[in-house]
């Protein structure tokens, strides 16, 4: 596909508000989350410290690209995070008296993580785009 024939890059009104907000609820819910992890672990009874490992380590994967703020990493964050959904899923759709709280707590972040991801990195890629093509403006 050329240039002349590739299709226009839709302007996002408030790009630069979104992605801030975005980005906040997703340090925010990221931070929740890993913070869950520890209490399950090392605070309530029966926690381990290899569950931890086996909780945290995917979590922290993409980090150092969303700290970068770079697209993918977001983007790959999103599919790890489907793992935790699916697990939430099913620990809460287990019968009452199994449950418990942190699983509701765990499916709603993985739920808020998944969709603040998503829209960051969909944001940042559009930034990104946004920036290279203004960029040339400003400097002729």
């Amino acid at each position: 596909m050329t240039e002349a024939e590739a299709k226009p890059v839709k302007f996002i009104a408030n790009l630069e508000q979104k992605k801030t907000i975005g980005l906040r609820l997703h340090w925010l819910a990221y931070i929740a989350l890993l913070a869950l992890f520890v209490w399950i672990n090392f605070i309530q009874q029966g926690g381990s410290f290899n569950l931890w490992l086996v909780q945290t380590i995917p979590v922290l994967l993409p980090l150092p690209g969303m700290l970068l703020k770079q697209h993918r990493a977001f983007s790959w964050f999103c599919f790890i995070l489907l793992f935790y959904f699916t697990i939430s899923v099913v620990n809460v759709g287990m019968p009452a008296e199994m449950v418990k709280g942190h699983d509701y707590a765990e499916l709603s972040l993985s739920i808020v993580l998944f969709f603040t991801s998503m829209l960051c990195s969909r944001w940042i890629q559009y930034w990104n785009y946004w920036s290279q093509v203004q960029a040339p403006a400003h400097t002729s």
